[in-house]
Order: C-alpha cells, then structure tokens, then sequence
C-alpha cells in the first residue's frame, strides 16, 4: 500500500502543453492566479502550477490529463488534453482570442 503522503506520478512535466476543448474549467496556473479556459486556449505547464495543484487528499487535476475517461467519468466530458491546440480545435473557436 503506498503512503497516503505520496504523489502520484503526473502525465505532464513542467514545459508540456495543455490545451482546452470545451470552456468554463478553472486553471491555477500559479499559486493565487489562474483564468477560466475557453476552447482553444493552451497553456504550459510549470513547476509552480504543479506545485499548486495538489489537493488535501495529494490529487492534482494534472492527473486527468490525458485520461478522457476519467475526464467523462468526473465531468461527463472531456475538458483538456495534453499538447498544443490541434487545427481542428481551433476552428471551434474564436482563436487566437485576447485575454483582457
């Protein structure tokens, strides 16, 4: 049995990308800073968003990337996956876009 203080072994390092498929998901992208994602925004991965990631129970949202199962089982769709925004992505949406 694993110590309940162990990390899980996340699917994204600092320097992945992650993009977004659908929007309204919040984003810690630093400790006190984040955005809600919209479609087609991307974001790379960092030590501190990793860092600031981890719950009570040592669960990070970084654990469903790339896990669109779990994403449906947890959200009843996929919300985000590993790597840049695909082309046909972005034909869904208003991109690139400006942030205010």
């Amino acid at each position: 049995m694993a110590d309940s203080t162990e990390l899980p072994v996340l699917p994204v390092q600092p320097g992945d990308y992650i993009h977004f498929l659908e929007s309204g998901y919040t984003v810690q992208t630093f400790p006190g800073a984040g955005f809600v994602a919209e479609v087609g925004d991307e974001v790379v991965v960092t030590a501190e968003m990793i860092a600031g990631s981890w719950d009570s129970e040592n669960h990070s949202w970084l654990e469903l990337a790339g896990d669109e199962s779990a994403q449906l089982a947890r959200f009843g769709k996929v919300h985000f996956a590993i790597g840049r925004v695909p082309a046909d992505v972005t034909a869904r949406a208003d991109f690139p876009r400006k942030r205010k």
